[in-house]
């Protein structure tokens, strides 16, 4: 007000001043948004590099089978499990995963690889030592493991090595999974 007591409008810069104080915090999310959906892209094509491009597949033909087992006491509580195994399919295998359930109609989650005395690498059970896919068809070998006698089923998936880019790669045929129920009581 001025000394006459009339209201004075307010001056053309007062007028931006007033609106630039709604402007800014807008400016401040578009700022703010665009900088995390560009930060997401960045982190999301560094990351993307680590993801192989084509995942390594076993040959459709590899394939073996539980031929024998046989299950004896040993302890209380354990039994001696031996698996005679045979390679039916058309290629080598270098060894095997393998689990057991203590129920025939759950999956097989319990490793037996650490209860296995020979050789063991990335948790699989080998034929051999050395990159080699040993057990050839129609060849057998008989493995032996402690289980509890409660191990009603056990399931095994056969692994093998192969060169992939003139790499010798370790593969895992999880399409060639067999299963297997066992009485060790």
């Amino acid at each position: 007000m001025n000394k006459r007591g009339i209201k004075q409008v307010s001056s053309h810069y007062s007028f931006f001043k007033k609106s630039r104080k709604g402007i800014s915090p807008v400016i401040g999310y578009v700022l703010l948004i665009s900088f995390v959906v560009i930060l997401g892209v960045i982190v999301y094509q560094w990351l993307s590099t680590y993801v192989p491009k084509n995942t390594l597949e076993c040959p459709d033909d590899v394939s073996f089978l539980i031929e024998n087992y046989t299950c004896q006491p040993i302890a209380a509580g354990i039994s001696n499990l031996n698996l005679t195994i045979k390679n039916n399919g058309l290629f080598g295998i270098a060894g095997y995963f393998i689990h057991s359930s203590e129920d025939v109609d759950k999956l097989a989650t319990i490793d037996l690889s650490s209860n296995f005395s020979q050789i063991v690498v990335y948790n699989a059970v080998m034929f051999a030592g050395g990159n080699d896919n040993f057990l050839n068809p129609p060849d057998q070998i008989v493995h032996e493991f402690n289980v509890t006698q409660s191990t009603k089923a056990i399931e095994l998936i056969p692994v093998r090595w192969q060169k992939e880019k003139n790499k010798l790669q370790f593969a895992s045929c999880g399409e060639a999974k067999i299963r297997q129920e066992v009485d060790c009581a």
